[in-house]
Protein backbone atom coordinates (compact mmCIF):
# COMPACT_ATOMS: atom_id res chain seq x y z
CA UNK A 1 0.00 0.00 0.00
CA UNK A 2 2.94 2.27 0.83
CA UNK A 3 4.47 1.51 -2.27
CA UNK A 4 1.10 2.95 -4.20
CA UNK A 5 0.73 5.69 -1.80
CA UNK A 6 4.49 6.86 -2.77
CA UNK A 7 3.98 6.85 -6.55
CA UNK A 8 0.56 8.68 -6.11
CA UNK A 9 2.78 11.33 -4.22
CA UNK A 10 5.32 11.24 -6.89
CA UNK A 11 2.51 11.92 -9.39
CA UNK A 12 0.59 14.67 -7.56
CA UNK A 13 4.14 16.25 -6.49
CA UNK A 14 5.72 16.23 -9.88
CA UNK A 15 8.83 17.29 -8.15
CA UNK A 16 11.91 18.22 -10.25
CA UNK A 17 14.89 17.49 -8.63
CA UNK A 18 17.97 19.63 -9.39
CA UNK A 19 20.88 18.33 -11.22
CA UNK A 20 23.32 19.13 -8.71
CA UNK A 21 20.79 17.85 -6.22
CA UNK A 22 20.87 14.44 -7.52
CA UNK A 23 24.87 14.52 -8.25
CA UNK A 24 25.20 16.02 -4.76
CA UNK A 25 23.54 12.90 -3.11
CA UNK A 26 24.65 10.48 -5.77
CA UNK A 27 28.29 11.09 -4.29
CA UNK A 28 27.62 11.04 -0.82
CA UNK A 29 26.29 7.13 -1.40
CA UNK A 30 28.99 6.29 -4.01
CA UNK A 31 31.72 7.73 -0.64
CA UNK A 32 29.89 5.61 1.69
CA UNK A 33 29.49 2.72 -0.39
CA UNK A 34 33.62 2.83 -1.40
CA UNK A 35 34.57 3.90 2.27
CA UNK A 36 32.56 0.98 3.37
CA UNK A 37 34.24 -1.14 1.04
CA UNK A 38 37.52 0.22 2.34
CA UNK A 39 36.87 -0.27 6.45
CA UNK A 40 35.05 -3.64 6.29
CA UNK A 41 36.14 -6.08 3.50
CA UNK A 42 39.73 -7.89 3.11
CA UNK A 43 42.87 -6.74 1.79
CA UNK A 44 41.86 -8.07 -1.78
CA UNK A 45 37.76 -5.80 -1.81
CA UNK A 46 39.93 -3.07 -0.62
CA UNK A 47 41.83 -3.11 -3.70
CA UNK A 48 38.78 -2.79 -5.69
CA UNK A 49 37.33 -0.55 -3.76
CA UNK A 50 40.21 1.75 -4.78
CA UNK A 51 39.58 0.73 -8.14
CA UNK A 52 36.54 2.78 -7.64
CA UNK A 53 37.85 5.71 -6.65
CA UNK A 54 37.32 7.53 -10.56
CA UNK A 55 35.37 9.67 -12.08
CA UNK A 56 34.39 6.56 -14.39
CA UNK A 57 33.56 4.33 -11.49
CA UNK A 58 31.12 7.24 -10.13
CA UNK A 59 29.59 8.08 -13.54
CA UNK A 60 29.09 4.34 -13.66
CA UNK A 61 27.48 4.40 -10.58
CA UNK A 62 25.16 7.71 -10.80
CA UNK A 63 23.89 5.79 -14.45
CA UNK A 64 22.85 2.69 -12.83
CA UNK A 65 21.36 4.56 -9.73
CA UNK A 66 19.82 7.90 -11.08
CA UNK A 67 16.46 6.88 -11.27
CA UNK A 68 16.36 5.35 -7.63
CA UNK A 69 18.40 8.57 -6.62
CA UNK A 70 15.94 10.91 -8.43
CA UNK A 71 12.67 9.29 -6.91
CA UNK A 72 13.84 9.16 -3.61
CA UNK A 73 14.93 13.07 -3.36
CA UNK A 74 11.74 14.01 -4.98
CA UNK A 75 9.72 11.54 -2.43
CA UNK A 76 11.31 13.38 0.15
CA UNK A 77 10.30 16.29 -1.10
CA UNK A 78 6.80 15.34 -1.25
CA UNK A 79 6.37 14.03 2.30
CA UNK A 80 7.87 17.24 3.66
CA UNK A 81 5.08 19.25 1.72
CA UNK A 82 2.11 16.88 3.01
CA UNK A 83 3.66 16.76 6.13
CA UNK A 84 3.73 20.65 6.33
CA UNK A 85 0.68 21.06 4.63
CA UNK A 86 -1.20 18.78 7.14
CA UNK A 87 0.92 20.27 10.21
CA UNK A 88 1.72 17.06 10.98
CA UNK A 89 3.89 17.29 14.28
CA UNK A 90 6.55 14.72 15.00
CA UNK A 91 5.87 13.04 18.90
CA UNK A 92 9.34 13.15 20.19
CA UNK A 93 8.60 10.19 22.72
CA UNK A 94 7.14 8.28 20.31
CA UNK A 95 9.83 8.64 17.60
CA UNK A 96 12.22 7.31 20.73
CA UNK A 97 10.03 4.65 21.52
CA UNK A 98 9.89 3.41 18.09
CA UNK A 99 13.55 3.80 18.00
CA UNK A 100 14.35 1.92 21.02
CA UNK A 101 11.91 -1.14 19.55
CA UNK A 102 14.02 -1.36 16.47
CA UNK A 103 17.24 -1.07 18.27
CA UNK A 104 16.29 -4.00 20.41
CA UNK A 105 14.70 -5.85 17.26
CA UNK A 106 18.05 -5.00 15.03
CA UNK A 107 20.14 -6.25 18.41
CA UNK A 108 18.19 -9.60 18.71
CA UNK A 109 18.85 -10.37 14.78
CA UNK A 110 21.83 -9.28 14.22
CA UNK A 111 23.46 -9.14 17.70
CA UNK A 112 25.37 -5.59 16.45
CA UNK A 113 24.21 -2.62 18.98
CA UNK A 114 22.94 0.70 17.75
CA UNK A 115 23.71 3.79 18.52
CA UNK A 116 20.69 5.57 19.02
CA UNK A 117 22.96 8.42 20.64
CA UNK A 118 24.14 8.95 16.82
CA UNK A 119 23.09 12.05 15.29
CA UNK A 120 22.77 11.03 11.76
CA UNK A 121 20.90 7.67 12.53
CA UNK A 122 18.46 9.66 14.92
CA UNK A 123 18.12 12.33 11.71
CA UNK A 124 16.86 9.06 9.44
CA UNK A 125 15.39 7.41 11.94
CA UNK A 126 13.06 10.31 12.44
CA UNK A 127 12.67 11.21 8.67
CA UNK A 128 11.47 7.24 8.23
CA UNK A 129 9.32 7.99 11.07
CA UNK A 130 7.73 11.21 9.26
CA UNK A 131 7.73 9.34 5.84
CA UNK A 132 5.59 6.29 7.73
CA UNK A 133 3.02 8.82 8.96
CA UNK A 134 2.47 10.73 5.91
CA UNK A 135 2.29 7.84 3.71
CA UNK A 136 -0.50 6.02 6.39
CA UNK A 137 -1.82 9.52 6.07
CA UNK A 138 -2.39 9.08 2.27
CA UNK A 139 -3.24 5.25 2.51
CA UNK A 140 -6.21 6.30 4.87
CA UNK A 141 -7.51 9.16 2.82
CA UNK A 142 -7.18 7.14 -0.75
CA UNK A 143 -10.22 6.88 -2.58
CA UNK A 144 -10.27 3.35 -3.82
CA UNK A 145 -12.15 1.89 -6.53
CA UNK A 146 -13.19 -1.50 -6.15
CA UNK A 147 -12.96 -3.60 -9.54
CA UNK A 148 -13.98 -6.96 -10.02
CA UNK A 149 -11.33 -9.56 -11.08
CA UNK A 150 -13.13 -11.24 -14.05
CA UNK A 151 -13.09 -7.58 -15.53
CA UNK A 152 -9.20 -7.67 -15.06
CA UNK A 153 -9.61 -10.48 -17.13
CA UNK A 154 -11.67 -8.45 -19.81
CA UNK A 155 -9.65 -5.41 -19.58
CA UNK A 156 -5.99 -7.65 -20.15
CA UNK A 157 -4.42 -6.00 -16.23
CA UNK A 158 -4.20 -9.61 -15.31
CA UNK A 159 -0.93 -10.57 -14.77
Amino acid sequence: AFLAAEDALLEAAQVAVPRSLLVEKARAQYGALVQRAMSEGDAQQREEAKGMLSWVSFESYLATEEVAIKRAIALSFGVQAVAQSEEIAVDSQAVQDNMDMFALEHFRRTAEQLDKDDAAFRERFEAEYVRELVLRLIVDRAQVEWVEPSSWREEGLAS
